[in-house]
């Protein structure tokens, strides 16, 4: 057969010596092509979590903290540390001090009021850690506590305007609200009000608790909140993992030079 109808490649031309690491190569491929195909059936590769795809955003564009209410025995807030950490090495950020608040009442929920007293899962007390526990897991897994600020006690006190001296330089870039309850997550966001940058990603932990009801807990927050607040477009970020989270962008109001929409949004 002539080589115009026909053409071999040199693996089979067996007039074409093959060096033997390549021969190694293919058998191995074709030996281990069984195992790989039986593991893609069986194991799942990890997903990209909410923080994960935060932190990324947050390493492209934003310049801020992380802030975390409810942060329980830091789980989610280590995984967030070492998460925005990692993705601002990735882009060389060295510049960047990125603060973490860990805002909590180390005593558990607050005595449930009016809507909150819908479900009786979330009692007074409920979901209690010693901020002791909380420091040791951070210290445990290698956080660096110099990035940290620890704000401890109940947000109706805590977060009331008369005490925001103290936060007067947050700049909020990711924000995790994990506090369950319409009165903590209201308190949360009327706090945040003046401190989100233009772009900020707010993570809602509990969305979909309460039955999913929209006049309940963090849904109802929310909206009321961006009723009172009409400088605030919210569009809907994307949640990949949880079956009770939703993540927004907050996007302030199209400033009316290009200078000022380099400001957080506190400033327009």
């Amino acid at each position: 057969m002539s080589q115009s109808i026909y053409w071999q490649s040199e693996t089979h031309n067996p007039q074409t010596r093959i060096p033997l690491k390549r021969r190694l190569r293919t058998h191995l491929a074709r030996g281990l092509r069984p195992l790989r195909e039986f593991l893609g059936k069986v194991v799942k590769h990890p997903e990209l979590s909410n923080v994960d795809a935060a932190a990324r955003f947050k390493a492209w564009q934003l310049e801020g903290d992380y802030l975390e209410f409810g942060v329980f025995t830091g789980r989610t807030f280590v995984e967030a540390y070492h998460s925005i950490k990692s993705e601002e090495r990735n882009r060389n950020r060295k510049e960047w001090r990125t603060k973490f608040y860990a805002f909590d009442s180390f005593q558990g929920l607050p005595k449930p009021k009016g809507v909150d007293v819908y479900y009786e899962q979330y009692a007074e007390g409920a979901y209690a850690a010693t901020e002791h526990l909380f420091r040791s897991n951070l210290v445990r897994h290698k956080v660096n506590l110099d990035d940290v600020v620890i704000v401890a006690g109940f947000y109706s006190e805590l977060l009331k305007p008369e005490r925001q001296e103290q936060f007067e330089n947050v700049n909020a870039a990711i924000v995790m609200i994990d506090c369950d309850l319409y009165s903590s997550a209201r308190d949360a966001l009327n706090f945040l009000t003046d401190k989100l940058m233009d772009g900020a990603i707010i993570i809602f932990a509990d969305w979909y608790v309460f039955r999913a009801n929209p006049q309940l807990g963090q849904q109802r927050a929310f909206r009321e909140w961006l009723d009172l607040n009409p400088q605030f477009k919210a569009s809907q970020y994307f949640s990949i993992q949880g079956y009770f989270t939703r993540a927004f962008n907050c996007i302030a109001s199209f400033p009316s030079t290009a200078s000022e929409s380099q400001h957080p949004i506190s400033s327009t």
